[in-house]
């Protein structure tokens, strides 16, 4: 019974098996499954390093915003990255990723911020206390990294540093109260080039003010006194002037001001990227003028001779009086100015007085100069 059971099931699966076939190919096992495809590499965020050449109104990055100019080839620029610059790192704000088919990112910066620009231009407001910084070309990618040592954008100044002080020698005679300290000639306004680094300066001069107040609460300035007065941030080979007053008392009209005396470097002007030092040396008599009568009261241009109240238009002898218009030339004892013709005890401005000004170059520069005389006529 067990066997025939068993041809029974044996020749129902023949039946089977026939009828799912119409010919006599073998039946085409299934593929197995290949392994899973490798996902796509995460995008390798860029980091950023730079370096300060030189030290002014910048002394170092500390949480500094600057402006990158980011292109994919050396001569275009498509977009404007935001960075924090911080010691030798930049942080770009929000990040930027290397291009994932390993080409070159080509990078320039430069300070201040700003938000856009216009054909490659950005144009600033300078008011002396803004420091322009200019990084150059540089390139990254994939293969070839930014990093500390290499390919690290660095920051070069643009302008020149002015550091101001006054000071009077241990002779210097009368107390006074500092006013005002300003330099002219500086251009108001620069625009940037940001392809290659070139500064187009505004052809209209400001005015810089180095210090400033309004009445007689200024800096004491007195026998032996050194005044730290601070800085500006100037335009490079600009022809500059310089503006002081000294306040003797509360009253104005008694004020000793110098104005637009010329301020000359020796051996020709200050120069992109240095900073100097601007000393003045104030006259120990700057203030030998009575302010209550500053105009000469002692010697007016003709106190006791005016314009001829002893001799009128017709003296006694009018053809050759004792004094006339034209003295004798060969009489030296009456020249035109007998005491001192070429130092007269009355100029015509009392208040014009030579300052002896010296600038130097403070260290932070790898330059090799010496001192630098500027004298104020």
């Amino acid at each position: 019974m067990d066997k025939k059971l068993f041809f029974i099931c044996m020749f129902a699966v023949c039946l089977c098996s026939g009828c799912g076939h119409d010919s006599d190919d073998p039946v085409t096992p299934p593929t197995p499954p290949g392994p899973a495809p490798e996902p796509d590499p995460d995008p390798v965020a860029i980091e950023l390093y730079t370096s300060l050449e030189s030290r002014a109104a910048v002394n170092g990055f500390d949480g500094t915003e600057i402006s990158i100019a980011a292109g994919t080839s050396s001569g275009h620029i498509t977009e404007v990255w935001n960075g924090v610059a911080t010691g030798s790192r930049i942080a770009l704000t929000p990040v930027q990723y290397y291009p994932a088919d390993s080409s070159a990112i080509y990078l320039r910066g430069f300070y201040p911020r700003t938000g856009s620009l216009a054909d490659g231009i950005a144009d600033y407001t300078l008011t002396g206390k803004e420091d322009l910084l200019y990084a150059g070309l540089t390139a990254g990618s994939l293969g070839t990294p930014f990093t500390p040592s290499a390919e690290a954008l660095t920051f070069h100044h643009l302008l020149a540093q002015l550091n101001v002080s006054l000071d009077t020698e241990e002779d210097f005679q009368g107390t006074y109260r500092l006013k005002h300290l300003s330099i002219e000639g500086s251009a108001g306004s620069a625009s940037l080039d940001v392809l290659n680094g070139t500064v187009q300066f505004g052809e209209d001069p400001i005015r810089l003010e180095v210090y400033n107040v309004e009445d007689f609460s200024g800096e004491v300035v007195k026998a032996g006194s050194t005044l730290s007065l601070g800085y500006i941030l100037i335009q490079p080979k600009a022809a500059l002037t310089l503006n002081l007053v000294l306040a003797r008392d509360e009253n104005p009209e008694h004020d000793i001001v110098l104005a637009n005396q010329p301020v000359e470097f020796e051996g020709g002007s200050s120069e992109t990227g240095l900073s100097y030092k601007l000393s003045i040396k104030l006259p120990n008599d700057i203030g030998k003028e009575d302010p209550e009568d500053p105009d000469n009261p002692d010697n007016p241009d003709n106190p006791d001779n005016p314009d001829n109240p002893d001799n009128p238009d017709n003296p006694d002898n009018p053809d050759n009086p004792d004094n006339p218009d034209n003295p004798d030339p060969d009489d030296p004892d009456n020249p035109d100015n007998p005491d001192d013709p070429d130092d007269p005890v009355t100029p015509d401005n009392p208040d014009k007085v030579e300052l002896t000004l010296y600038a130097t170059i403070t260290a932070w520069s790898d330059v090799s100069m010496g001192d630098i005389d500027i004298p104020v006529h």
